[in-house]
């Protein structure tokens, strides 16, 4: 199956695999919705149904961690939205760093503070999580 490549806004109706834009994807160009890997686990107990509802009307507002997760798929993948990095704090600790990222966000675009993820983008440290060997077998 080949990918089609979307460049506007478009209503997808047909079952298929689709090269689109970021934001697209994102407003789900699906009439009526479609059920993504997140909506699905809201759907399956301990959640229930009327929490998949509600997050699909109500969605959560961005956080550093999903603003973070946008700027390492930029860089690692090379697409996506683009990101501004605060390039005089090394965090939002700062009430000058606050209201910087507070004006990028306004603006629509993911707010990166200098050392955010610097491990990860230097090679310094390792993303996944220490490794636990097996248990030994008896």
């Amino acid at each position: 199956m080949t990918a089609l490549e979307l460049t506007e806004p478009v209503a997808i109706t047909e079952r298929g695999v689709y090269d689109i834009p970021e934001e697209t994807y994102h407003r789900d160009p699906v009439p009526g919705g479609s059920l993504s890997c997140s909506g699905a686990k809201l759907l399956l107990p301990p959640s229930c149904p009327a929490k998949y509802a509600y997050a699909r009307t109500q969605p959560p507002p961005a956080t550093d961690a999903m603003e973070f997760g946008s700027a390492a798929h930029h860089e690692v993948l090379g697409t996506g939205w683009p990101y501004v990095v605060c390039d005089f704090a090394e965090n939002y600790r700062t009430k000058e760093a606050q209201e910087w990222a507070a004006e990028t966000r306004a603006a629509g675009n993911p707010a990166a503070a200098q050392g955010q993820g610097e491990d990860r983008r230097d090679g310094g440290g390792d993303p996944r999580p220490p490794h636990r060997p097996a248990a030994a077998a008896r």
